[in-house]
């Protein structure tokens, strides 16, 4: 394999962990922020 296909692969392969990561770490702040209520819109004030 070329190295500047090796480093894209690498690159591409970096950035879908960071995104997995991210959306894990989203998912999982906004459980916590929702303290086990499983409606998006339990804690927005306008709809209380």
């Amino acid at each position: 394999m070329h190295k500047s296909a090796f480093n894209l692969l690498l690159v591409v392969l970096i950035e879908a962990i960071c995104a997995v990561a991210a959306y894990l770490k989203d998912r999982l702040m906004g459980s916590l922020h929702r303290s086990g209520d499983d409606e998006p819109w339990a804690n927005h004030p306008e709809f209380a």
